[in-house]
């Protein structure tokens, strides 16, 4: 099959959506129009861009007061509201605050204080942010919503139906690796082998997973991290103490039906652990009857998945 592939960046990073050429009469149009919903997400929901919705939302609003929001974000502030119920808290969007005081992205990065981290601490917790109906509002000053742990995975989930109600019956998209593939990848609907980044070497791979009409997302400490004096400081922040997570995990891979939930879970397992981590899976299994797994690479480099003959080791 020849393929047509579509690249385009977003999210910084490179975004591809690729389809047989065969898959549709117009599939150049459907592609285009797959990447300006992914870019419709990113205008939506980014919080570096003072002029997108979510970051004027978060920057203007007073509290008590309603604010009726686009369908997109209020969507997106539904199913992060679900997974910070679901987790207790430890899945928390509202830490954008201290991800700002991390700056992990800066070229000298540096350790925060104590006192500067209770004090963004002070206003982290999707509590505060009440979604009822059409409307928004805050309980609280100085609330930022960051869609980092979830953005990528949401903008898959919505460009993949809008591929599928479109007639696209097999396609591979690719977010700066968060990956949704849609059928097989030929005629015969073989399965995409997909290969797991080694946490312990980024040149290298773990092993490969096989997806079919399913997603991927890997939450892990190498995405954005620096060291310091011989510790690992990483983007996944406990929003219970506001510093990293220890690395009791070191990557964890969650695979699903529905692309947005490849994202969520993995960050939110990443923070809760293996064993509460596994449950979480198995709630969400049956409260939305989606097929869910994961893949978990421990401190001492072992792995554990929940699903059979998802994953095969590299070694």
């Amino acid at each position: 099959m020849k393929w047509h592939k579509l690249r385009f960046i977003a999210y910084d990073t490179i975004c591809t959506i690729s389809a047989p050429e065969d898959a549709n009469p117009h599939i150049d149009e459907i592609l285009e129009a797959g990447r300006d919903i992914a870019l419709q997400i990113q205008s939506t929901l980014n919080m570096f861009d003072a002029q997108s919705e979510l970051s004027l939302l978060c920057k203007n609003y007073s509290i008590g007061k309603t604010y009726r929001v686009s369908p997109m974000l209020l969507d997106f502030l539904k199913w992060n509201k679900v997974f910070y119920e679901a987790t207790d808290g430890l899945f928390d969007p509202t830490v954008g605050p201290l991800i700002k005081l991390w700056d992990f992205l800066a070229d000298e990065p540096v350790i925060p204080s104590d006192e500067q981290i209770r004090e963004k601490l002070s206003v982290v917790g999707f509590s505060h942010v009440n979604v009822t109906g059409q409307f928004v509002s805050f309980d609280r000053e100085g609330i930022v919503i960051d869609p980092g742990a979830s953005g990528k995975g949401y903008a898959l989930k919505l460009v993949a139906e809008y591929l599928r109600e479109n007639g696209v019956s097999t396609a591979l998209l690719d977010f700066g690796g968060n990956i949704y593939v849609i059928g097989g990848k030929n005629k015969e609907r073989a399965p995409w082998k997909i290969a797991l980044v080694d946490p312990d070497n980024v040149e290298d791979y773990k092993g490969t997973v096989f997806l079919r009409d399913a997603g991927i997302a890997t939450s892990s400490w190498y995405e954005h991290s620096f060291s310091k004096d011989g510790r690992i400081f990483h983007h996944l922040i406990d929003p219970r103490t506001g510093y990293p997570k220890p690395l009791n995990l070191k990557s964890v891979s969650v695979i699903s039906t529905d692309g947005a939930f490849t994202d969520f879970l993995s960050t939110s397992i990443f923070i809760l652990g293996e064993e509460k981590g596994i449950m979480l899976i198995e709630d969400m299994r049956k409260r939305y009857d989606k097929k869910i797994d994961c893949i978990i690479v421990r401190e001492d480099g072992s792995v554990r998945c929940t699903g059979e003959g998802i994953f095969c080791s590299h070694r």
